[in-house]
């Protein structure tokens, strides 16, 4: 099959979801295209992009005609001002609405646009565009050549279309062979945003459990409890109220033994680490900043729990990452992550989103390590059941016969 994954640029290292889908895709003998509507910002790569050999693959459109010399400007000057921020006016530009819709919204109709991108998927038997403003900007295209087209709406681009009410992606959703949600929740807000139902199919980004071990290097006996959480230092992972679990963990069992590692970057560290002297928890947590994928492999094989107090998760892929390494898991209930972890098998899922109730799930943990592998195994079948990449990868084949077919994508042929 020739296929066309489409993508605002490539490649870019947080966007690991798109790779793992080329590369299965290649794996499994498929002819992949990918077109980039833009040249990517990132400088360090993922070392696959080498062993697959991917720039040979890659088209750039480089495009013309987008609303943008006010994007590119506040784009450029996000880049300046990253090296002396620690990538705070980037963040900001993708985080505050009214910036975003410039920056990051659907690309307005150029003929120009369409003419690149029809030169670049003319040969292809169907193009796949990850996230909304991609699947705006080949739609013409697609029609033009008669070649169907499917969308997978991930994070940033699902929030604009909530805050606009879809009506951005209006033509996109009537004329799109099919739209692809990663989770339940999001697949819902697609079709309230007004996307057709029938059009709407649920297929999650993965992990590859291969790269993870289940296998503990500490069981709960000498030494204390280590507990990591893996996120950016942002607003919506609320990692201030992680460090208000600690302090009540602290004032309420100090017997416990335990230290707290926090993996990420972002905005916030400068407050975060404030919060974190005021509650006179230098000595139990550290901010071990990024890492990358093997170092997260690494501090996750060493951890006994994962604490996660996000606000929302769209895609809560460090949660798969968490499970699969054998880690129970205290997370919140918000967005998609029942659709991740089992409640009361594979970790805590606590509504109360109050510091009382996460310390006292975190505290259940603590104080009894039997339960951990027990609760590492659930996790690790859930993920490996549900959201393996290779299985993913190839229910995505069958995705695309179904559409080549004129069956309904997520039909079982």
């Amino acid at each position: 099959m020739r296929i066309a994954m489409t993508v605002e640029a490539f490649p870019v290292l947080s966007q690991t979801f798109v790779l793992q889908q080329i590369t299965g895709l290649l794996d499994l003998g498929h002819d992949v295209r990918i077109v980039s509507l833009n040249q990517p910002e990132d400088e360090v790569v993922h070392p696959d992009i080498d062993t697959y050999d991917l720039l040979s693959r890659t088209q750039y459109i480089e495009t013309a005609g987008r609303a943008a010399p006010a994007a590119d400007a506040l784009r450029a000057g996000a880049r300046r001002l990253s090296k002396l921020c620690g990538g705070f006016a980037r963040d900001l530009l993708t985080r505050v609405p009214a910036i975003r819709r410039i920056a990051r919204g659907p690309y307005p109709p150029s003929a120009d646009l369409t003419e690149r991108i029809r030169g670049a998927i003319a040969d292809r038997d169907i193009v796949h565009c990850h996230f909304g403003p991609a699947g705006v900007a080949a739609l013409p295209a697609t029609r033009a050549e008669g070649t169907p087209l499917l969308v997978t709406f991930h994070g940033f681009d699902l929030r604009a279309c909530v805050e606009s009410n879809g009506k951005p992606y209006a033509d996109l959703f009537a004329q799109s062979e099919g739209v692809m949600a990663v989770s339940r929740y999001s697949g819902q807000k697609l079709v309230d945003c007004g996307l057709p139902p029938e059009k709407m199919l649920v297929h999650p980004v993965g992990v590859d459990t291969r790269m993870f071990s289940p296998n503990r290097s500490h069981d709960g006996g000498d030494g204390p409890c280590r507990i990591i959480t893996v996120a950016r230092l942002v607003e919506d992972k609320d990692l201030a109220l992680a460090l208000r679990v600690v302090r009540r963990l602290r004032d309420e069992a100090p017997h416990l033994d335990f230290r707290y590692d926090i993996i990420g970057d972002g905005p916030l560290e400068a407050r975060l680490t404030a919060v974190q002297r005021k509650l006179g928890l230098e000595d139990v947590v550290t901010f071990l900043g990024p890492r990358d994928s093997d170092g997260v492999k690494k501090h996750l094989a060493e951890s006994d729990i994962f604490l996660l107090t996000s606000r929302n998760e769209v895609t809560p892929v460090v949660l798969m990452e968490a499970q699969a390494s054998g880690l129970p898991v205290v997370t919140t209930d918000v967005g998609a992550i029942r659709e991740v972890v089992e409640d009361g098998a594979s970790g805590f899922v606590v509504a109360d989103r109050s510091a009382d109730a996460l310390a006292e799930r975190l505290r259940h943990l603590i104080e009894n390590p039997q339960v951990w592998p027990e609760m590492g195994r659930a996790g690790r079948r859930l993920v490996e059941e549900k959201f393996d990449v290779r299985r993913l990868n190839e229910r995505l084949v069958r995705i695309y016969e179904n559409v080549l077919a004129g069956r309904p994508p997520g039909e079982t042929p």
